[in-house]
């Protein structure tokens, strides 16, 4: 029942193509839904401790600004893991399998989608 209302409420996102690997097809069927399910939550968090951290990140020009951001989803644990939990608990038993599995390879996809996902949405966090 869980996992049924997990991926009915995941937006659809269309991003396959031939030739994927298992990481590839995890990343663009379960990983890149939930972030965009996750958007709102992610973005006002990452926002509030940003504004902890960097009291002044308005201040910095867009490429320091691109450097905070990616320095903090890299460097700082809690960040980095509250925002990687926040997507985790969003797999069906399943994919929490698959993750085990790949838990070094996925959490990198992670980063890099959430690190993508808040450099684009930059001036939300102004």
């Amino acid at each position: 029942m869980r996992d049924e209302v997990l991926v009915k409420i995941r937006p659809e996102v269309v991003f396959v193509r031939e030739g994927m690997t298992a990481e590839e097809s995890f990343q663009n069927i379960t990983l890149r839904p939930i972030l965009k399910l996750q958007n709102e939550l992610i973005l006002t968090w990452f926002k509030n401790a940003l504004q902890k951290s960097h009291p002044r990140f308005n201040v910095f020009n867009n490429a320091e600004q691109k450097r905070i951001i990616r320095t903090m989803l890299k460097m700082d644990t809690t960040v980095k893991a509250f925002l990687i939990n926040s997507i985790v608990a969003f797999f069906t038993l399943t994919e929490m399998g698959f993750y085990y599995e790949n838990k070094t390879a996925i959490n990198k996809r992670i980063t890099e989608l959430l690190i993508k996902r808040i450099e684009d949405q930059q001036e939300q966090l102004l």
